[in-house]
């Protein structure tokens, strides 16, 4: 399965996970990038709180700004089988991660 095959359930409906929805701390002059746009920098595995699930937090940088995206999906694949995946290619292009098999 590719990575921007991962799909999470949202009440009946099946949504894409990705790419991720991305956020950074905008200042002015700053330009909202296209979601696919940038470098893979990092990956950290993190849990929310409020439903004790795990998911995959991963950073991006575009024209020296980075930007941090949560990436959560419904098993298969598992979350260790996508972390590895991952961090083999960081410095990779966000559009060519997209595109890796699990």
């Amino acid at each position: 399965m590719k990575i921007r095959e991962l799909t999470t359930k949202s009440g009946s409906a099946t949504v894409s996970s990705w790419p991720p929805m991305w956020a950074s701390s905008y200042g002015p002059g700053d330009v909202f990038p296209h979601t696919e746009e940038g470098v893979l920098e990092s990956v950290k595995r993190i849990k929310y709180p409020a439903d004790r699930r795990e998911h995959l937090m991963l950073v991006k940088k575009v024209k020296g700004h980075e930007y941090v995206g949560a990436l959560q999906w419904d098993e298969p694949p598992t979350i260790a089988a996508v972390e590895v995946t991952l961090k083999a290619h960081f410095g990779e292009s966000i559009k060519a991660v997209g595109e890796l098999e699990v």
